[in-house]
């Protein structure tokens, strides 16, 4: 059966989800370290609510689009902290939810620093709707008894794990937020093919007082899946009288032919005391930068500020 370019398009992404890279990424993940760690929950000063929406490789039917939710909740003067994560991806015919629940203990480290360490739960649920319009082919699906043609969906449950360390200028964490290796196969008849894989995370970052007025904070993520190659966004940021932040990234990845997958650029603004505004856009500097028009990125971040605290530090970094 011969099919269209939009469905072997669809088979690249699913497989490469599948067989590398398969928790989501985000440009804007200083802002969203709870994404990745659990131990972060409760490290801000005051109750947080986070959105984000990423396009990603505009331009190609199908591809990666994603929403996500966090509402970070900090107790017993940020001793402890409870979070949720919320997130809705789609990839071609596929549909995915995830939600987290996560919980952190904060212990004091000299008179300005924290060690924290985290858990969380979580659960997912995988559709693939196999009548989508979108797939066609030369011939009715239904006649052909190799092809799949009835709606797929499968709930997932995992747990993971997270250290995370500040002090004012300078942050570190390292986390596993899905430990086991759950079996997401399709067709069991065919036995275990498909599992999640372990993604280990490091994150790390330093601020750099370079005026009154003017911050530099260079950042970096490393990621770690087994068999797969070592993965890092570099990001550095410059933030003017703590209202506006300019920034770039490189992301590692992309193919052997490539010099890593994108080029991102970043802004953002304090519009309010406790509300902040990001936005983001990833140049692809892969084998994909012909096909597509770069991927877009929105973040906004809402904090509960009480009106007789002080100006909290926002953009909040550490």
């Amino acid at each position: 059966m011969r099919k269209i370019l939009f469905t072997v398009i669809i088979y690249l992404l699913v497989v490469t989800a599948m067989t590398a890279q398969q928790q989501r990424q985000y440009t804007h993940f200083m802002f969203n370290k709870m994404a990745y760690n659990p131990a972060y929950v409760g490290n801000q000063e005051a109750a947080a609510i986070t959105g984000l929406y990423r396009n990603q490789w505009v331009g190609i039917n199908g591809a990666p689009i994603s929403q996500f939710l966090t509402v970070d909740l900090p107790f017993r003067n940020n001793k402890v902290g409870l979070g949720f994560n919320l997130a809705h991806s789609t990839i071609g015919i596929s549909n995915i939810w995830n939600l987290d629940a996560m919980y952190a203990y904060r212990i004091k480290v000299g008179a300005q620093g924290g060690l924290a360490g985290g858990i969380m739960a979580s659960g997912r649920y995988f559709g693939m709707n196999f009548s989508d319009p979108s797939l066609i082919a030369s011939q009715n699906p239904a006649q052909d008894p190799a092809l799949q043609t009835e709606p797929y969906k499968k709930y997932i449950f995992n747990f993971g794990a997270g250290i995370y360390f500040n002090v004012p200028h300078f942050y570190l964490g390292v986390s596993v937020p899905r430990i086991l290796e759950a079996d997401i196969d399709f067709d069991k008849s065919q036995g275990t093919i498909s599992k999640e894989e372990r993604h280990y995370y490091l994150m790390t970052g330093i601020g750099i007082d370079l005026s009154d007025k003017v911050e530099m904070i260079p950042q970096v993520m490393v990621k770690y899946i087994e068999n797969a190659p070592w993965d890092l966004d570099a990001n550095v940021n410059f933030v003017f009288n703590k209202k506006i932040t300019i920034g770039g990234s490189y992301r590692m990845g992309g193919d052997n032919q490539s010099k890593g997958e994108s080029l991102d650029f970043l802004l953002g603004f304090r519009i309010s005391r406790p509300l902040y505004l990001g936005v983001s856009y990833d140049y692809t500097i892969s084998s994909l930068q012909k096909l597509n028009r770069g991927s877009y990125e929105a973040m906004l971040r809402y904090i509960f500020i009480k009106q007789d605290e002080d100006l909290l530090r926002n953009p909040r970094f550490f």
